[in-house]
């Protein structure tokens, strides 16, 4: 009551236009005229209140302190904002090779939990060996426990096939460009293997049960159904093991990325090289004369690709199974289609118990999924980042910047973009403390959430089931299920950053910087003659033990 009656008390003495200095605080002002001062303001729950959910678990490190200190907000937002500012400006891409490792774990690992500082991800140098592309694929089957050679009557087999294969076209290569791409194969590897010891205490049939799990968007906010395989999962894994692996794939792509570019018109043409490992197949090809080209990227590890007009379906940058616990595309130029409108399958940087990530350079591209698409985590690390190019991005749910006990990224660089989604993304910090962000460097950019139900049906209640509640553009959402089997998760962190550029946003109910059971929602707009067109719980908002700013 006592807090109910500071916050009318500010808006009517607010109402009257209290005038003050520019030297003072009005804020400090206002609520002393009332007998408070700034430090009444916020959360800091004590165990003797009744019916408060005190022991809600997954509560990310920041949270409880924003609670207490929401004035703390917006500095905590500003130094999001910051990262973005800084690491996706071309000025410091063109002349640094750490931005996407700096934005992952500023924005992903370090929001998640403690343990790192973002001094490197000590990658792993090229295998000392006149042939060091095979040597790391090598090392790949070593990992999973296959020899590196068969024999058979005394003599040495001519299997696994790949080895032919690579002895066929990796001499058509330039050195360097060998050199590359063994270093990157070895850190994969390197990361494989980090991530199976993430998960080394968990049982492999919970781990196949949340793999296939599609309904987390529609089923958590209210706790309509409980997954204790997920509780039995965040009770056994290792985070610290799993965000290792998120950084070292981030660093070693970024560094071949930008390594391969220097040679993308010297690779020879039509060349096309594809074998399969046991971790998923390996894809590399150089620009084809019949475009555009079509590629299923279904069960890959690794796709890099020198600038074709692509088509790609099936699980591109996404891992497609716990045998494919990483996956990584590096597309340097063209302009791509990802997925296909309603594609079946997670698409396109989604980490599903595992790390999957795409790293677009340039071209003018088009995004599309339906569940778990653009920068998705689940128990995983989830990374799109689109350099450059007027783009578009379409999904249904869980995309776009969305994470349920894991981090899901989208970035994208410059150009004018386009994004649509029905909800729970463009930033969703989810169910099990997620992380969930969606981040423009420049670019005249326009974001929808669905706000009609008779498009899509995710109709509120507070709407008259009209407007839908999106759960959208910088939402931090838990799991509340104090009304049905009493297991509360808390929410994750959703933010929405946009650095530059004239921009529309255009949503339902709860969006736009808005919080939900112990989640934290974010929606910064640095710069640009800017539209919001939403309806109800948005721009700022928040209900049941929250932080939502704009």
């Amino acid at each position: 009551m006592r807090k109910l009656y500071i916050i009318v008390t500010i808006l009517f003495i607010s109402a009257i236009h209290l005038q003050a200095t520019e030297q003072e605080d009005v804020l400090e002002k206002i609520l002393s005229e009332v007998g408070f001062s700034k430090s009444d303001l916020g959360y800091q729950p004590k165990g003797y209140w009744n019916r408060f959910p005190l022991d809600v678990p997954y509560r990310l490190t920041s949270f409880d302190a924003l609670f207490a200190e929401p004035l703390k907000l917006p500095d905590y937002a500003t130094v999001m904002a910051n990262t973005v500012e800084l690491y996706m400006d071309p000025a410091y891409t063109d002349s640094n090779s750490d931005g996407l490792y700096k934005l992952v774990y500023n924005l992903g690992v370090d929001k998640k939990l403690g343990g790192f500082r973002s001094y490197s991800a000590n990658l792993l140098p090229t295998p000392n060996s006149n042939r060091p592309f095979q040597t790391a694929v090598e090392q790949l089957f070593t990992l999973a426990g296959e020899p590196p050679a068969y024999s058979t009557f005394g003599t040495v087999a001519d299997y696994p096939p790949y080895k032919n294969k690579i002895k066929e076209q990796i001499e058509k290569l330039p050195d360097s460009v060998e050199i590359i791409l063994a270093e990157l194969v070895v850190n994969l590897g390197e990361a494989i293997r980090w991530r199976n010891l993430a998960f080394r205490k968990c049982d492999p049939s919970d781990m196949q049960k949340v793999f296939a799990i599609r309904d987390l968007a529609d089923t958590q906010n209210d706790g309509t159904k409980y997954y204790p395989e997920i509780d039995d999962i965040a009770k056994s894994i290792d985070f610290s093991s799993l965000h290792y692996v998120a950084l070292k794939v981030a660093a070693a792509s970024e560094q071949a990325e930008l390594n391969l570019q220097k040679f993308k018109n010297k690779m020879p043409k039509g060349f096309n090289l594809e074998f399969e490992t046991p971790f998923g197949k390996v894809v590399i090809f150089s620009k084809m004369q019949n475009q555009p080209f079509v590629y299923d990227a279904d069960n890959s590890l690794l796709i890099i690709d020198f600038g074709n007009d692509n088509i790609y379906t099936g699980s591109a940058g996404a891992t497609s199974s716990l045998l494919n616990p990483v996956s990584l595309l590096i597309d340097l130029d063209g302009n791509d289609q990802y997925g296909s409108e309603n594609e079946p399958t997670q698409t396109t940087g989604v980490g599903l118990l595992g790390v999957g990530l795409v790293i677009d350079s340039k071209g003018n591209d088009s995004y599309n999924g339906s569940i778990y698409a653009q920068g998705a985590g689940l128990f995983g690390v989830g990374v799109l980042y689109d350099r450059s190019g007027n783009d578009s991005y379409k999904s249904s749910l869980s995309s776009q910047g969305c994470g349920y006990f894991g981090i899901g990224l989208c970035f994208d660089g410059t150009g004018d973009d386009e994004y649509y989604i029905h909800g729970s993304g463009q930033g969703l910090g989810g169910v099990g403390g997620g992380i969930g962000v969606c981040a423009s460097f420049s670019g005249n950019d326009k974001y929808t959430a669905e706000p009609f139900s008779d498009v899509f049906n995710r109709g509120d209640y507070h709407s008259k089931n009209k407007i839908n509640g999106n759960e959208a553009q910088g939402a931090g959402f838990g799991r509340r299920g104090d009304g049905s089997d009493g297991h509360a998760w808390a929410g994750g962190l959703g933010a929405i950053i946009d650095i530059n550029g004239n921009d529309y946003y255009y949503s339902g109910n709860w969006s736009l910087g808005v919080g939900y059971w112990f989640g934290t929602g974010i929606a910064v707009d640095r710069r640009g003659d800017d539209i919001y067109k939403s309806c109800y719980f948005t721009q700022g908002s928040g209900a049941h033990f929250c932080n939502g700013i704009l």
